[in-house]
């Protein structure tokens, strides 16, 4: 259970930082007129990464179509991947 704890604390951290991140990038996006298209596309990675994280509470470990699902999200052209890429 303590397990289970620490990783909700984690998911909820590092949805807060990829908020930020999303923010800031979003600010700086709006302001600078020749801002770089990498910029865009952490923008776009931290955004899909929040909401996959988001979403993972309403996944039920025990439903085998939901561990398909979770498999799917960390695979070489999910979401989780592409915001490394971008970063």
């Amino acid at each position: 259970m303590a397990e289970v704890v620490a990783l909700v604390g984690s998911v909820i951290s590092i949805v807060e930082i990829a908020n930020r991140i999303a923010s800031a990038c979003k600010s700086y996006i709006d302001s600078v007129q020749d801002h770089p298209k990498d910029l865009r596309l952490i923008y776009i990675g931290t955004l899909s990464l929040k909401v996959v994280l988001e979403s993972l509470q309403f996944l039920n470990h025990n439903d085998l179509d939901d561990s398909v699902t979770a498999w799917s999200l960390q695979g070489p052209n999910g979401p989780i991947e592409s915001c490394k890429r971008a970063m």
